[in-house]
């Protein structure tokens, strides 16, 4: 039998029955379906005819192509037909089969699935949605997980799934957020089993909400009293160009049915924005339906609370609400005489407003008037609550507005052009009608006209022209300092907009001025919210720029302490070249066998090389590599230690990358970041279908995996977390005649490696501070230890970023620079965050495991960790001591009218470039409470350190290189108050007796450098290298008594 099977029989040698031509073309084509089988081979001369006739030894059978071999006698053959025929009926009855994976997905499974996405159909572009996916059990039990497909790109996929056990005859909700980035409208929903798919359905939304939208929520006992908010037009600011690409935005997919309504208003004079008028999107909410989720609460702008229980809210629901505005949500919180069941039950940061009682108005002017005039019936009473606004605050015009007397953010950047302010809004005006002159430069910005913007006392109708920037201050938007009917609150990046009383009541639900009222109070909204974040990158795929997520380039790069030292490769390679040469010649010499050298050679090779490689075998990664770098701030208020960690992730091999984690450790990622992007769109409307790249599944512990990862290729994850604190580090500070005092007891789990501390612009060192331990610091202030700027000291530190290619690096210099990058990434904006206040800072490094529970293809993987710590604490002013502040800490603002003639610009963090003659005038914002008798000012020039190490590094290529610095020409005057005239100064001035003649009454000391002189190149000069030094920023020194 075997010898038969062997023998060739045209297309039907042995080898090809197993494998082509059953499974090939050979009975899946023509054989099959032509004539061979079903024609007239089988009827006609293929078995019966000629062709059997002939010679089977000879070969000479008529046509006997077709058979490609010696022809076939049918009697000697006959037991090879039969082989042949009992194939062909076994591949044509399993051809009428389906295949069995395909039976079996659908065997016994009946489930009815049906999804409710977004809010009512609902959904905002390039943020997450909930979908509610409703699954009913019609067969058997069903063990599997839901999944939402989400489309990144044209090419790319993720999966957000969550396991799901479904028993017979039962029913299960499944909740899953997700993001939907594509604006053509639909998204895919499956149930799965294994690899089969039990149910797909094509989920289309019925709206999708552009960026330049307003997303609005409201929480209340009736919901449509709010209705009339929907497609109002809110005006916010922009400046010109932003507002031009938001016009272009407004045509974003007309094919997928989103459409919105947008205008702008030019803004009269120079000012540099426009007033846009975007349409809002009422969303209505209940306590199931508002989100728990942070991601999905980012895609609302504003959410009004009022006549509601927020009793019936859960925890994480309010938690997400306190979190959602403090990232630059707006939270509108309506009162009256409900006002218990709406206040009581919110976190307690939010309740800023003490509520003393209630009480009734029948004067309600203020609220006409910020309405534009509509007028209420004239026997109309409003209920509202009484109480402490939390802050101290001024009238500044007859209709009773109100501002704080300081910004709410102790943190505004000093040294900045004034006029700018923390919202980056533009120029300052001068207030008309609101008090003094300077009122404008006290806050960077003119005060809001509201109704009466001459400040005559004429009641005018509000217009768009009238509005001006919402300032980043805590203020009384309607009513008086005894009785608010509107504040405003700054909390964190948002706001919160406080109405003492219920808008959704009578008499302002019935009143014709309402809509009015709602688009000018929601004016003052936060300028960080959501469709500020949102943006557009390639046909209709939409983004958010705020993931939750924190990067740092630093975590891409892992520390060095794994590789063979360079001492060693050197010793090995000398090592080698003995052997190979002297050693090994004189040797074979010895022994007579020199003609063994090519054997001996190749070994003493192959030793060697097994040698290193058994030394380097050492360094490999047998598993991944989390490499995490943290920001720890030591909040001494809160006590509270605010985590904040971005991990680089690697993989040790090329493939599938599985990263498990508890729920607990609130890890979260950004799905959208790719190695590369794309949008392809067919001529047909169509898009490619793209490949899975990511699949999330929503579970505990959570699994993240990621598909075809090159070895090394970093992925990014995140995550935040607090821990208490026992007590203050910095125990004390004292400062007096140029000297600092302070203790620091570290009382955290934490060492303080390689720290300092900062006072304004003195940088002093203060080594190590291990946990437990307490250290005493007593600095001279002018000490050549003391560093006058950032750079100056990390310079001193760790050494420069870069040397000259003849100037010796240091042997440490990868591990310097590296702790380098730490202090600039990590520390550096708490740093910038507290320059030119009255408080001193404390940064350190720290490589301690914080204790992220992750496992990466379920081993744990090799962790680094680099973390930066910091904490500050406020100088101390008590009331009737004296103080001395010391240059360097009170920062001044540039006057705009400087940067508008084009005299100068701000250069970096401690001076300015002077561009041409005329005046530069400092103002100098002393702290209220601060009473001056003595103080000093020092003016001073400076080229920048970058442009130090150029000059060096071109001197020490060629010593014939010429360098010109350009020193300028100034005068130097302080403003005298009390004389209401500028007095000439020295460039070394002290103020030791009447100080207070030049301290106006907002606490501000004016100072002008008069540039006298441009300094220029002589025609006739050749200089290699010309720089203009820049002038300082002039140098405060304060002393006096507390007030």
């Amino acid at each position: 039998m075997k010898d038969l099977l062997s023998k060739k029989v045209g297309c039907f040698e042995w080898s090809f029955l197993k494998d082509s031509c059953i499974k090939g073309n050979y009975l899946k084509s023509n054989y099959l379906k032509g004539n061979c089988l079903k024609g007239n081979y089988l009827k006609g001369n293929c078995l019966k005819g000629n062709y059997l006739k002939g010679n089977p030894k000879k070969g000479n059978c008529p046509a006997g192509n077709n058979l490609e071999g010696n022809c076939l006698n049918f009697k000697e053959n006959r037991s090879i037909i039969k082989i042949i025929a009992f194939f062909v009926v076994i591949i044509i009855a399993a051809a009428g089969f389906p295949p069995l994976e395909i039976r079996s997905a659908g065997s016994g499974a009946d489930v009815v699935m049906e999804v409710k996405a977004g809010f009512d159909g609902t959904a905002r572009l390039g943020c997450y949605i909930p979908y509610r996916i409703l699954l009913i059990n019609r067969g058997r039990t069903i063990n599997g997980e839901v999944q939402v497909e989400v489309k990144i790109d044209t090419e790319h996929r993720s999966i957000i799934s969550m396991p799901v056990s479904l028993p017979e005859g039962s029913t299960k909700e499944v909740v899953i957020n997700a993001p939907v980035f594509s604006a053509r409208r639909s998204g895919k929903i499956r149930l799965v089993e294994g690899n089969r798919t039990i149910k797909e359905i094509e989920y289309s939304f019925t709206r999708l909400v552009p960026p330049e939208m307003k997303m609005i929520g409201v929480l209340s006992s009736d919901n449509s009293a709010y209705s009339f908010l929907n497609g109002a037009l809110i005006p916010f600011i922009v400046d010109v160009k932003l507002a031009e690409e938001m016009i272009l935005k407004s045509a974003l997919e007309r094919a997928a049915g989103v459409y919105s309504t947008y205008s702008t208003v030019q803004m009269p004079g120079d000012m540099q924005y426009d007033m846009v008028k975007a349409e809002s999107v009422l969303i209505p909410l209940d306590n199931q339906n508002l989100p728990e989720d942070i991601n999905v609460m980012r895609g609302f702008d504003v959410l009004i609370i009022s006549n509601f229980d927020t009793s019936t809210l859960s925890g994480r629901q309010l938690e997400t609400i306190e979190k959602w505005v403090g990232e630059g949500g707006t939270l509108v919180i309506g009162t009256g005489h409900n006002w218990k069941k709406v206040y009581n039950s919110l976190p307690q940061s939010l309740k800023k407003f003490t509520v003393t009682g209630t009480t009734f108005i029948n004067t309600l002017e203020e609220l006409e008037e910020f309405a534009g005039g509509a007028k209420f019936d004239s026997d109309a009473s409003l209920a509202v609550v009484s109480g402490n606004t939390g802050f101290e605050h001024e009238e500044t015009g007859e209709n009773g507005r109100s501002h704080v007397e300081n910004r709410a953010e102790e943190g505004q950047a000093e040294g900045a052009v004034e006029g700018e302010q923390a919202e980056g809004y533009g120029a300052a005006e001068k207030a008309e009608g609101h008090g003094a002159a300077e009122q404008g430069e006290r806050h960077g910005t003119a005060q809001q006209p509201r109704g009466n913007g001459t400040g005559k006392g004429e009641k005018v109708e509000k217009t768009d022209e009238q509005l001006k920037p919402s300032l980043d201050i805590n203020e009384v938007l309607i009513g008086k300092g005894e009785q608010p009917i509107a504040v405003k609150y700054v909390h964190g990046s948002g706001r919160i907009l406080f109405l003492a009383f219920d808008p959704g009541m009578e008499p302002v639900a019935g009143w014709k001025g309402k809509q009015a009222f709602w688009e000018n109070l929601l004016f003052h909204s936060s300028i960080n919210s959501a469709s500020r974040n949102i943006y557009e990158r390639g046909s209709g795929y939409y983004y958010s720029s705020y993931s939750g997520t924190y990067y740092n380039p630093l975590a891409e790069q892992v520390p060095e302490n794994r590789r063979i030292s360079f001492k060693f490769i050197c010793i090995a390679i000398g090592v080698y070249i003995i052997i190979v040469g002297p050693f090994l010649y004189l040797f074979l010499k010895k022994k007579g066998k020199r003609e063994m050298s090519w054997v001996a050679i190749p070994a003493v090779a192959l030793l060697c090389t097994f040698v290193v490689y058994l030394f380097g075998f050492k360094t490999r990664y047998r598993t991944a590599v989390l490499n995490a770098v943290s920001t720890i701030n030591l909040d001494m208020l809160k006590q509270k230690a605010e985590i904040t960690t971005d991990m680089g992730v690697f993989n040790n091999k090329r493939g599938d990358m599985k990263l498990t984690y508890p729920e607990k450790e609130g890890i979260e990622f950004d799905i959208t970041r790719l190695e590369s992007s794309s949008y392809v769109v067919y001529a047909d409307g169509r898009e490619p279908e793209g490949k899975v790249v990511s699949k999330v599944l929503l579970s505990d512990p959570m699994s993240y995996e990621l598909y075809d990862v090159s070895m090394w290729e970093p992925k990014h994850i995140s995550a935040r977390k607090t821990e208490d604190l026992e007590s203050t580090i910095i125990s004390s500070v004292n400062i007096s005649d140029g000297r600092v005092k302070a203790v620091i007891n570290n009382t955290t789990k934490y060492d303080l490696m390689e720290a300092f501390i900062t006072l304004g612009l003195n940088f002093i060192s203060i080594g190590d501070i291990l946990s437990g331990q307490e250290k005493v610091i007593d600095v001279d202030l002018n000490s050549p230890d003391v560093y006058k700027s950032l750079e100056q000291y990390l310079d001193a530190k760790y050494g420069r970023t870069s040397y000259p290619t003849n100037a010796a690096v240091p042997e440490d210099f990868p591990e310097k620079y590296r702790k380098r990058r730490a202090v600039e990434s990590l520390l550096g904006s708490y740093y910038y965050g507290l320059k030119g206040q009255a408080k001193i800072g404390l940064y350190a490094l720290n490589y301690q495991d914080l204790g992220y529970d992750i496992e990466i293809n379920g081993q744990e993987p090799v962790k680094y960790y680099t973390n930066g710590i910091f904490t500050s604490l406020d100088m101390s002013f008590e009331k009737g001591k004296e103080f001395d502040i010391p240059a360097g800490i009170i920062q001044p603002r540039l006057s705009q009218e400087s940067v508008a003639k084009n005299v100068a610009s701000i250069d970096g963090d401690y001076g300015v470039r002077v561009k041409g003659l005329g005046d530069i005038d400092f103002i100098y914002a002393i702290p209220e409470n601060l009473y001056t008798e003595e103080f000093s000012l020092e003016f001073q020039t400076y080229v920048p350190v970058y442009v130090k190490y150029n000059i060096e590094a071109l001197k020490e290529r060629n010593s014939n290189f010429q360098v010109k610095i350009l020193q300028n020409k100034y005068e130097y005057y302080i403003y005298n108050n009390s004389l209401g005239i500028w007095e000439q100064i020295g460039e070394h001035y002290v103020q030791a007796g009447n100080a207070g003649q030049y301290v106006d009454k907002d606490n501000c000391i004016r100072v002008r450098v008069k540039v006298l002189e441009i300094a220029m190149v002589e025609p006739t000069a050749s200089y290699s290298y010309v720089e203009a030094e820049r002038l300082a920023f002039p140098a405060l020194q304060i002393k006096g008594v507390v007030k």
